[in-house]
């Protein structure tokens, strides 16, 4: 699995982290999680955990094609006063597995985004829309 983010999620880690100490440790937490999370793949019974994640309120289908998924979801942090308000907007793209036709499976996850609903109730359309470029034209 491939992880890469963008050079304005990195700004917006660096202004975060001087508000919420624990950021850090708490993305390095879910990082390694995200492709289970975001794919429903890796462990047994991820498929349904992942079905069940998506149900709560704990992350949304923002965006889907067979290419790629846009993927907002809560990012937990072990600062209380940011606890459940912190947003990680990622993209997952997929790839066909050799021989199985219709199975794919998840080549790269972009992470795009990570802002606090204490600053903005929503996502940078315009971020994403510029990060998805990129695999329009590969």
């Amino acid at each position: 699995m491939i992880y890469s983010q963008i050079d304005e999620y990195t700004s917006d880690v660096q202004q975060l982290s001087q508000r919420i100490p624990t950021l850090v440790d708490d993305i390095e937490r879910v990082r390694p999680k995200l492709a289970i999370l975001c794919t429903g793949q890796g462990v047994p019974g991820a498929a349904s955990f992942c079905r069940q994640f998506f149900n709560g309120k704990k992350a949304s289908i923002l965006q889907q094609t067979n290419h790629h998924t846009v993927v907002k979801l809560r990012l937990d942090t072990d600062t209380d006063e940011y606890r459940q308000v912190l947003r990680l907007i990622c993209i997952v793209e997929w790839q066909e597995v050799e021989r199985k036709p219709g199975v794919r499976q998840a080549r790269r996850i972009q992470l795009i985004e990570l802002y606090s609903v204490f600053d903005k109730r929503n996502e940078d359309e315009r971020r994403i829309r510029r990060a998805l470029q990129q695999y329009q034209q590969e």
